[in-house]
């Protein structure tokens, strides 16, 4: 067996070639998988819904955001469709209205 030094470039391309233990690529887990497929039953949250939504409540976006411990600029991100409303926050903020108003 061949014997190099630590700072060769033979030693380097030995160490980065050798196939790293464990599975790599990561594969999912068992419970992420899961996850994967109950997000992918989820609904669409349409920014007009999110709107109406907290129309109906009586919030403003500042109302909303404080409501649901986001920043008014995740709330305006929903409601101008520039990101999707998590399905976890709809269903929360659908819970919390629906006891505001009770």
């Amino acid at each position: 067996m061949k014997m190099v030094s630590k700072h060769s470039k033979d030693w380097f391309l030995s160490v980065t070639d050798r196939q790293l233990p464990g599975p790599y690529p990561r594969q999912m887990s068992s419970c992420e998988k899961s996850f994967n497929h109950l997000a992918a039953d989820e609904p669409d949250v349409y920014p007009e819904y999110i709107k109406q939504a907290r129309a109906n409540a009586g919030l403003t976006q500042s109302a909303m955001a404080d409501l649901l411990h986001v920043s008014i600029k995740t709330v305006q991100a929903w409601e101008y469709g520039t990101n999707p409303m998590p399905w976890a926050y709809w269903k929360l903020f659908q819970i919390l209205t629906a006891q505001h108003s009770a």
